[in-house]
């Protein structure tokens, strides 16, 4: 079927015997080389392939042994032979017998089968030695076989005397009459059909009715357009013979051949073929290569039945296939439309677990416990303006429940998030606190889904810090009593620590640093306490000196006294949960606190 297929779809279905006879005379002679008048398997193989018929050495074998006359099994084939080879691949069966089809209108296959040859001396009488089919008539006087065949026949072998005074011959005529192919349908289901790549699908099965060939047993199926025929429906509608159709006598065209059912569709296969469906215009190249193309890789049509099965292996889009069922008496062909799409897979997305800081246009990922600073419980970590998502699939659209917070936003073609948070993710019953929320992204097409979580929080940074007492002063040893948080902007749960104003500290450093080399000796460090307005006696700054000087150089660096400095004094403590600042001076360093 597959040889026929390709013959059918090289040459058309309009061929007629003579045409057959010329094209394989030309072809046999181009192949007998030694002009011996008899070709052998690999050269007839190779002629087939130049007409775009590929056969393996025992297919074309096997089409020797049945061509060959009168019994011969060797591997030649004469020029008869070779056009018995060639009428089977245009017709479907083999020769030798009549067919004719039923028809409302009176058409047969062959017309009237006259007498091609008889010797003898005239008159001649013909008769039967049974009744020909309901509808055909034997002509007593000419041995001509015509009429119109009323009901479906299976193919019998008639024996046909023909006699004058002296004597009498017979020759036998195998008849069949066939109902022609009608009303081809797929289940609806696979009318319009989405497959998932690497999926297996339920067959695709179809109905139709006519009569099964009795040489072969069934109907036969292929998939692919007449190119005559189609031709002849393009050209009618090219009304300036241009060799264009526009868009509207192409949509014309598609909905009055039932090849598009609406706008919608016919704007669709425009867009599928490359083509603005409002302005562009279509060759018939352009339609050919889309409406005559073989089923997506991976699918097989079996040409006994007309089944379509097997596994997709590639992205397919939107196309439409022409099936054909034929008999030797005629065809009828329906049309499909099949997709495949690859299922959405392989979500990943760029950061799963988000922090976000109300009315800021960046999103943080948030960092591991391990990475968490126990002092600040800093949470963030890498910076990101939009989460993306890696993903496989095709024509994927995406949803996200439930919505995101107010000022994010989500895009349902990519699933991409961005935006400005406006709305803080604030914990149910709790004010001012927020929590991580769960929030399911869900892609899916026409073969299949997939989902994927991601949390978000939006808090509030601090804006706004006010304390009970704000500027103290205490004497050495005084204690400080619950100096309490009063108004703080941010959202729970806080985290407070305290330092000195780094700014201040570096002004001060290079004010005593006087040969500007980064540290300052024993002097200078003195003569900067002093400046704060610190009071010691040599045995206390030299119990400072070693507190400060942590790698016992004799001099000081910035950061170790930034690392000293920048402390609470001693004696007091901050209650890093709620801001308290308690605890009692022994030792006074001036400079204000940063919280």
């Amino acid at each position: 079927m597959a040889a026929r297929t390709a013959f059918i779809n090289k040459f058309g279905k309009r061929l007629t015997d003579d045409g057959l006879k010329d094209m394989s005379t030309e072809l046999f002679q181009q192949y007998d080389e030694d002009g011996s008048g008899e070709i052998d398997a690999q050269e007839l193989q190779r002629a087939l392939a130049s007409w775009e018929v590929v056969l393996s050495v025992e297919e074309v074998e096997g089409m020797i042994l049945e061509a060959n006359d009168e019994g011969d099994d060797g591997l030649e084939v004469s020029l008869s032979e070779f056009e018995k080879i060639v009428k089977q691949l245009f017709h479907g069966y083999k020769e030798g017998t009549d067919l004719f089809k039923t028809d409302p209108v009176g058409d047969w296959v062959t017309n009237k089968n006259p007498v091609l040859k008889i010797e003898g001396s005239p008159p001649f009488v013909y008769s039967c030695d049974k009744k020909i089919p309901k509808g055909l008539t034997l002509d007593r006087n000419t041995g001509l076989i015509h009429g119109v065949p009323a009901d479906e026949h299976h193919a019998e072998d008639f024996v046909i005397t023909s006699s004058n005074r002296v004597g009498n011959m017979t020759v036998i005529v195998r008849i069949e009459v066939l109902h022609p192919p009608t009303n081809l349908l797929y289940r609806e289901n696979c009318q319009n059909s989405k497959l998932g790549l690497h999926r297996e699908f339920y067959p695709f099965s179809c109905k139709v009715e006519g009569s099964a060939n009795a040489v072969c047993g069934h109907m036969r199926y292929s998939v692919g357009r007449d190119p005559v025929q189609t031709r002849a429906a393009f050209d009618e509608y090219d009304a300036d013979a241009s060799g264009e159709l526009d868009a509207d006598e192409f949509r014309q065209m598609l909905v009055v051949q039932g090849l598009a059912m609406c706008d919608d569709e016919t704007a669709s296969m425009m867009r599928s073929m490359g083509k603005d469906p409002e302005n562009s215009a279509v060759t018939f190249a352009d339609f050919w290569k889309y409406f005559n193309i073989g089923l997506p890789k991976g699918l097989q049509l079996n040409p006994d039945n007309g089944e379509i099965t097997g596994i997709p292996i590639a992205e397919t889009p939107t196309s439409m296939f022409v099936i054909t069922a034929w008999n030797p008496v005629g065809e009828t062909s329906t049309t499909i439309i099949i997709e495949v799409q690859e299922a959405p897979h392989s979500f990943k997305y760029k950061v799963t677990d988000c922090l976000y800081k109300l009315g800021e246009p960046f999103g943080y990922q948030r960092l591991s416990p391990e990475k968490v600073d126990p002092l600040t419980l800093y949470e963030c970590g890498a910076e990101f303006a939009k989460n993306t998502l890696f993903f496989l699939g095709s024509k994927v659209s995406f949803t996200i429940y439930p919505p995101l917070p107010e000022g994010l936003a989500f895009d349902t073609t990519n699933a991409t998030i961005t935006g400005t948070p406006t709305q803080m993710t604030t914990k149910t019953g709790e004010i001012g606190v927020t929590e991580s929320r769960k929030y399911q992204i869900v892609g899916k097409n026409e073969v299949g889904k997939t989902a994927i979580d991601v949390w978000i929080e939006v808090s509030k940074v601090a804006t706004v810090l006010r304390y009970l007492k704000h500027d103290l002063v205490f004497s050495m040893g005084e204690e400080i009593r619950d100096n309490e948080v009063i108004v703080c902007d941010s959202t729970r749960p806080v985290r407070y620590n305290a330092q000195r104003d780094p700014v201040f500290a570096q002004e001060i450093f290079d004010t005593f640093d006087d040969d500007k080399g980064g540290a300052l000796d024993r002097d200078e460090f003195r003569s900067c306490l002093r400046d704060l307005g610190e009071k010691f006696n040599d045995k206390e700054f030299l119990w400072i000196l070693s507190q400060v000087d942590t790698d016992k150089s004799g001099v000081i660096e910035y950061e170790e006294f930034w690392e000293w400095w920048k402390e609470l004094p001693y004696g007091l403590d901050l209650d890093e949960k709620t801001g308290t600042l308690y605890g009692m001076w022994w030792l006074r360093l001036a400079g204000s606190l940063k919280s």
